[in-house]
């Protein structure tokens, strides 16, 4: 099962690698991560996707 939209090498090139707790955690990219919201209609996904590309601008600057 996989995430729609989403190859996994994509989202596996472009993942953020970040230390939770000590532990390493592999996190998909922001790109893919809006690819994959776009991939479903369900509306906490629509809320997710308008949040991440306000974080996504924000970032930018």
């Amino acid at each position: 099962m996989g995430i729609s939209d989403i190859e996994f090498k994509q989202a596996w090139e472009s993942r953020n690698v970040a230390t939770l707790e000590g532990v390493k955690a592999n996190i998909i990219g922001l790109k893919q991560l809006l690819r994959a919201k776009q991939g479903t209609r369900r509306k906490v996904d629509t809320l997710d996707k308008e949040n991440l590309k306000k974080l996504r601008r924000h970032k930018k600057r």
